[in-house]
C-alpha cells in the first residue's frame, strides 16, 4: 500500500514554504488508517527529512516506544 506526494509540492512556490511536510504526514495517517493496525504492531518510519513533521506527529499519537525511525533499505527503498 502507497501514496505519492505530487511533483509539485517540490516546485515553488509550494517547496519553498516546505509545504511536502505536511503532505507527507497527511499521506502517512491516511494510510495508516486504511492499514489498521493492530494495538501491539510497531510503526516503523524512514529517517529522511521528507517525514521530520510526520515523525513528531506518530510519536504524539501511538508514542514512541512504537514508532520507529528506520533506515529504509533493500527491497523497500529500491521500489
Amino acid at each position: 500500500m502507497y501514496d505519492i506526494i505530487p511533483v509539485a509540492y517540490f516546485q515553488e512556490p509550494d517547496f519553498k514554504k516546505k509545504l511536502y511536510l505536511k503532505k507527507a504526514t497527511e499521506l502517512t495517517n491516511n494510510l495508516l488508517n486504511k492499514m489498521k493496525l493492530g494495538n501491539d504492531e510497531t510503526i516503523e518510519i524512514c529517517s529522511s527529512f521528507l517525514f521530520d513533521e510526520t515523525r513528531p506527529a506518530l510519536w504524539d499519537q501511538y508514542g514512541k516506544e512504537r514508532v520507529k525511525v528506520a533506515q529504509i533499505i533493500g527491497q523497500a527503498q529500491d521500489k
